[in-house]
């Protein structure tokens, strides 16, 4: 699987971890385990953003040399 499409599914599921734990947390109130998974969602977010941006773009075939 290469890199970016590993970091956009880290990303995403960041993004999922925090948006059910902010919601949970603001129905039931925070507890230990929502301040936790929002930590958790929260690097797994920022560790998805790294993984993209050091992949970088594909190699591409510059203009043809004479």
């Amino acid at each position: 699987m290469p890199n970016q499409r590993r970091g956009i599914l880290f990303a995403f599921a960041g993004i999922l971890l925090l948006a059910f734990n902010v919601f949970d947390a603001a129905d039931r109130g925070a507890s230990g385990a929502n301040i936790v998974a929002i930590a958790c969602g929260a690097f797994l977010l920022f560790y998805g953003f790294v993984v993209v941006a050091r992949s970088g773009r594909p190699p591409t075939s510059g203009p043809p040399s004479s």
